[in-house]
C-alpha cells in the first residue's frame, strides 16, 4: 500500500512538472513573439528616423541663454537689506541689551554704532535705524563727519524714551493673497518606445565616475564608430550604423545597461544625461561620434532630443519642461530645446525629426540620487536660544547639486526660479543624523512651540549672505546645500525650514513670495492653536507667517517692509 501511494505521488509530481514545463514553453514562445514585435517596431521607427534624418533639416538661429538676474539695486532693495541685516530682538527679552546696528546703506557703509539700553529695544525698520543714528549723533560726539564713514569707539547709555521703538502687534492680521501657485509633481520618467532585450554576445565594460560613484556600462566589442562627413547624409549614415535597421542593434546592450543604472541609482533626467554624456565621451573621446552616440542613447531611452550641425561640429539639443539658465536654446514648434555646447552660435542646421512617445526633460527631482557615500565632518549649528543640533551630509550629493542647472519652473515666471528644489528630499545621511535630534529637541512641546524652536534654529543658526556677494548671481540652494554651506539667503532658509516642518513635524506648509524686492518666506498651519499674528488663509485653513530670514522673529511676524503687500502663495503638497 505504501509503495502504491509513493508511485501515485511520483506520477502526480511528474504530471505537475510536465504541465509547468508546457506553461513555461508557451510563455517563452509568447514572450519571444512579443519581443520580435517590439524589435520590428523599433526597427521600423529607426528606419523612418534615418530616412527623415537624411533630408529633414532646417536652418535656425540660436537664442542667447537666460542668465540668473541679480537683485536690482534700488531704494527698495536697500531698505530690505537693512531690515534683513539688522539684529531682530526677541520680544520676550529683558534686562540690559547691547545692540549693534550695522546699516548697508551707502550713507552708513562700514558703520557700527553700539549702545547699551536698560530695557528692550525693537528695531523694526530702516526708519528706526535712521532715528537711532540721529539721536546718537545729537547727544554724543561719536562721529566726525556727516557721512558716518568712521567707526564709533564709545558706548553710551540712552533711556528708552529717546528711541522711537515699535511695540509688537498683538492683533491677528490676515495677509491677502495675490495668486495661488501649485508646484507640480514630477512626471514619470521617459521610457523606451518598446521593451529592449539585448543580443547575447561578448561585451566590454567602460567605466566613469558619476558624482563620486563608479559606474560601468556594457558595450559590444569592436564597436568603433566613424563619421564620414558633417552633413545630413553623414549623420544619417552613422545613425543607421548604430541603430542597425536590419536586425536588432548590437548597442541595445548599452542602452539596457544605462537604463538599468538609471533605475538602480534613481537618477533624475539631468543625472542620466550626465551619465550618457560621460560614458559616450569615455568610449569615443571628445568627438562628433560621441555626440551622435549620446544622442542615440538618449533618444532610445525615450527623451526628446534633436541633432544639429554647424561647420565641422555636431550638437545635441534636448527639450525641457522648464526654463534652464545659462544654456543657449532654440524654439521648435511649441518646444524649447537647450544646447549643452556653448560653441554653437548664430545660424545652424537642425533636424526636426523625432521618435514616437518621446518626452521632454524635467528638472524636478523625485527621489534621492543613490550615489556613493562621502560623509562630511560633523556640522554643529546652535540657535540664539541655545538649541544645538549636529548632522552630516553626503558630499557626493553636494557634488551632484553643484552640477545641477538653475532655472525657472515655469517659463518666463521669475518667481518660479526658487521652486525647483522645494520638494527635493534631503540625503539619507542627513536625515539619519539630523531628524532624530530635531525630534528629541521638540519632544514634549506643543506644535506651536516646536515650530517656534525650529524656526529660531534656522533664523539664527545659519548666517545670512546675499547670493550676489557670495556667488555673483542668484543661486537657489537645495535643502542639503543650505545645511552644508556656511551662508544662505531667504529662499534657502525658507525651503530648508519648510522641509523640516513637513517631514519632522508633519505639518502643512506653504511658501509666500513677495516682489519688489523679491523675498520668500513660509506659513505653517498649526492646528488648534490660533494666536495673534499675521496669517494667510488657504483651503479654509489658517497658516501663520514664519519668516526664517527674520532673526528671532516670532511666529506671526512679517518683515515691516512687506506689511500691506500681497504675496503669491505657493502650495507644496
Amino acid at each position: 500500500m505504501l509503495v502504491g501511494a509513493a508511485n501515485a505521488q511520483n506520477d502526480m509530481r511528474k504530471r505537475f512538472e510536465e504541465r509547468r514545463a508546457e506553461r513555461r514553453a508557451r510563455y517563452e514562445k509568447l514572450r519571444s513573439e512579443q519581443q520580435r514585435r517590439f524589435d520590428e517596431f523599433r526597427r521600423k521607427q529607426n528606419a523612418r528616423y534615418v530616412e527623415q534624418l537624411s533630408n529633414k533639416w532646417k536652418q535656425y538661429e540660436v537664442i542667447d541663454e537666460v542668465q540668473e538676474a541679480p537683485r536690482k539695486d534700488s531704494v527698495q532693495l536697500k531698505q530690505y537689506q537693512a531690515e534683513i541685516l539688522s539684529p531682530e530682538l526677541d520680544t520676550k527679552a529683558y534686562g540690559d541689551v547691547s545692540l549693534d546696528v550695522t546699516s548697508p546703506l551707502p550713507t552708513y557703509k562700514d558703520t557700527v554704532c553700539t549702545i547699551t539700553l536698560d530695557t528692550v529695544l525693537l528695531v523694526n525698520s530702516i526708519e528706526d535705524v535712521e532715528r537711532l543714528i540721529e539721536e546718537i549723533r545729537s547727544q554724543v560726539q561719536l562721529l566726525q563727519c556727516d557721512t558716518l564713514n568712521s567707526t564709533p569707539d564709545t558706548t553710551t547709555t540712552l533711556p528708552l524714551d529717546t528711541v522711537a521703538a515699535s511695540a509688537p502687534d498683538t492683533s491677528a492680521v490676515e495677509i491677502k493673497i495675490e495668486e495661488v501657485v501649485h508646484i507640480p509633481e514630477p512626471a514619470p520618467q521617459a521610457q523606451p518606445m518598446a521593451n529592449i532585450e539585448p543580443l547575447e554576445e561578448d561585451v566590454e565594460l567602460v567605466s566613469v565616475s558619476l558624482y563620486g560613484t563608479l559606474v560601468s556600462v556594457a558595450f559590444p566589442k569592436d564597436a568603433d564608430l566613424h563619421l564620414e562627413r558633417v552633413d545630413e547624409l553623414g549623420i544619417a549614415s552613422l545613425w543607421e550604423q548604430i541603430a542597425d535597421t536590419v536586425v536588432p542593434s548590437r548597442f541595445d546592450i548599452t542602452i539596457k545597461s544605462c537604463l538599468d543604472h538609471r533605475a538602480e541609482m534613481k537618477l533624475c533626467d539631468w543625472a542620466y544625461l550626465r551619465l550618457v554624456q560621460s560614458i559616450s565621451k569615455k568610449r569615443y573621446g571628445d568627438t562628433n561620434e560621441a555626440v551622435i552616440f549620446a544622442s542615440y542613447l538618449m533618444a532610445q531611452s525615450g527623451y526628446k532630443i534633436r541633432l544639429a550641425f554647424q561647420e565641422e561640429y555636431v550638437f545635441m539639443l534636448f527639450a525641457s519642461h522648464h526654463e534652464i539658465y545659462n544654456l543657449k536654446k532654440v524654439m521648435l514648434e511649441d518646444d524649447c530645446y537647450f544646447i549643452l555646447d556653448s560653441r554653437l552660435s548664430g545660424r545652424f542646421y537642425l533636424s526636426e525629426v523625432g521618435y514616437e512617445k518621446e518626452q521632454s526633460f524635467s528638472l524636478l527631482i523625485a527621489e534621492e540620487q543613490r550615489v556613493d557615500y562621502d560623509v562630511s565632518d560633523t556640522i554643529v549649528v546652535t540657535s540664539a536660544k541655545g538649541c544645538t543640533l549636529s548632522y552630516q551630509v553626503n558630499k557626493s550629493t553636494i557634488q551632484f547639486f553643484d552640477d545641477y542647472p538653475a532655472g525657472r519652473l515655469f517659463f518666463g515666471d521669475e518667481s518660479s526660479k526658487w521652486l525647483i528644489g522645494v520638494k527635493t528630499p534631503l540625503d539619507s545621511i542627513t536625515k539619519s543624523t539630523l531628524y532624530p535630534q530635531v525630534q528629541e529637541a521638540v519632544k514634549g512641546l506643543s506644535s506651536w512651540q516646536a515650530v517656534a524652536k525650529i524656526l529660531n534654529w534656522v533664523q539664527t543658526g545659519f548666517p545670512y549672505a546675499f547670493d550676489d556677494d557670495v556667488w555673483g548671481h542668484d543661486r537657489v540652494f537645495f535643502p542639503s546645500e543650505t545645511l552644508f554651506y556656511p551662508n544662505s539667503d531667504c529662499e534657502d532658509k525658507a525651503i530648508l525650514f519648510s522641509t523640516l516642518v513637513r517631514e519632522v513635524l508633519n505639518l502643512d506648509v506653504v511658501l509666500l513670495y513677495f516682489d519688489n524686492p523679491e523675498h520668500l518666506l513660509t506659513a505653517v498651519h498649526i492646528p488648534i492653536e490660533e494666536k495673534p499674528g499675521e496669517f494667510v488663509m488657504y483651503n479654509d485653513k489658517r497658516y501663520m507667517v514664519c519668516d526664517p530670514t527674520l532673526k528671532n522673529g516670532p511666529i506671526g511676524r512679517n518683515m515691516t517692509y512687506y506689511v500691506g503687500a500681497t504675496p503669491k502663495i505657493i502650495v507644496i503638497d
